[in-house]
């Protein structure tokens, strides 16, 4: 609704009409008087007036060709234009109606008649304006929702807290809000400024001082928005305007509800990344201690094995010298021996595979802790 009274614009030729009618309206209406067509459309050109009453008939530009140039102006054509006139037949009215005339009062009027009919048109316009309003504001609202759930959906795939904060600062980007956030989890504390690379060291305290207060928090044209996992200033709230200022507060906070959930998510998910190298770490060093068995067992038993062969073809060649052997019979022992022995040392070369197999298995584990 409007605040004061609304303007009404006189326009007819003769001065005593002129008058007359400024005093019926006066009291209940601001009114301004002009004598011809074209002071009306000059005047309108530069001033706003919420309602027109148009006589007809005026030298020069009468009321049906000032109306239709009125009309043909983009700032103007809203404006309702009521006419009057002695002449009351059909024709007239469907002339005026034509070139956009909301009403059509005949020549003599009572002062009664005079107000309903502008007091009606300016109570349609008021609805009218409010209508609009209303659809814009709706529009606005709709429009807003939409960008705060696109924030939704792309702060799903965000993996890192960084990239999160990305994606608040630059929803409030889309909103024409400047802002500077800190954000707390497993990873540590992550501050970041719309406006520069980092928080000023005023903005980090100032953080630090009002986490834990209230949830939002008004300073100036500054809003600090508060939660567990984050602490958000806006720098420029439009705090003018108090029903945008409430709809971008329910905004922010809800983008930093959800922003809240996402972080706990993230830290979830650093945990259990945590404890899966915790384990991999524990299966690494049971694998190289199993390693490292495999190698003592393997060095011992080849050290024994070598003693046992070695004391082996001493008591042989012993054996021999106390046998009647004949030298192809000694050679055939000595062969057979041998053969026997190559066996047993491919025993130790397969537990030499065995061993790669355990070094393989620790490099893939060391591999998929690094790659975590």
């Amino acid at each position: 609704m409007k605040h004061g009274k609304y303007t009404v614009l006189v326009v007819d030729d003769e001065s005593t009409n002129r008058l007359l009618m400024k005093s019926v309206l006066k009291k209940e209406y601001s009114v301004v008087t002009l004598g011809s067509g074209e002071e009306c459309v000059e005047y309108l050109r530069v001033n706003a007036v919420d309602l027109i009453i148009m006589d007809v008939c005026m030298p020069e530009m009468d009321g049906y060709e000032t109306c239709k140039i009125l009309k043909q102006e983009i700032p103007l054509r809203d404006t309702p234009v009521i006419f009057l006139s002695a002449y009351c037949a059909l024709e007239n009215k469907l002339q005026g109606y034509e070139v956009g005339g909301v009403d059509y009062l005949t020549k003599p009027y009572e002062a009664k008649e005079l107000l309903v009919k502008v007091k009606s048109q300016i109570a349609l316009k008021e609805s009218l304006v409010e209508s609009k309003n209303m659809a814009m504001m709706a529009i606005t609202n709709s429009s807003e929702l939409g960008t705060v759930n696109n924030f939704y959906e792309r702060s799903f795939s965000c993996e890192t807290i960084e990239n999160l904060a990305h994606q608040i600062i630059g929803t409030c980007h889309s909103f024409g809000l400047e802002c500077s956030l800190q954000m707390r989890s497993l990873s540590g504390f992550l501050n970041m400024s719309s406006t520069q690379k980092q928080c000023t060291p005023l903005e980090i305290d100032l953080m630090a001082q009002i986490r834990g207060g209230d949830r939002i928090i008004h300073f100036g044209r500054r809003t600090a928005f508060n939660f567990e996992r984050i602490s958000l200033i806006i720098k420029n709230m439009p705090r003018e305007n108090e029903s945008k200022c409430g709809r971008l507060n329910d905004h922010i906070a809800s983008l930093l509800n959800g922003a809240e959930s996402r972080i706990e998510s993230i830290d979830i998910e650093v945990r259990q990344r945590n404890d899966v190298l915790e384990e991999l770490q524990k299966a690494l060093g049971n694998v190289n201690l199993a390693v490292k068995d495999v190698e003592d067992g393997i060095r011992s038993r080849q050290s024994k094995t070598a003693t046992i062969i070695a004391s082996l073809f001493d008591e042989m060649h012993l054996g021999f010298s106390s046998l009647v052997l004949s030298e192809e019979q000694e050679l055939f022992f000595v062969n057979l021996v041998n053969n026997h022995m190559e066996k047993v040392v491919s025993l130790f070369t397969s537990n030499t595979d065995v061993e790669k197999h355990f070094i393989s298995i620790a490099s893939d584990i060391s591999h998929l802790m690094e790659s975590s």
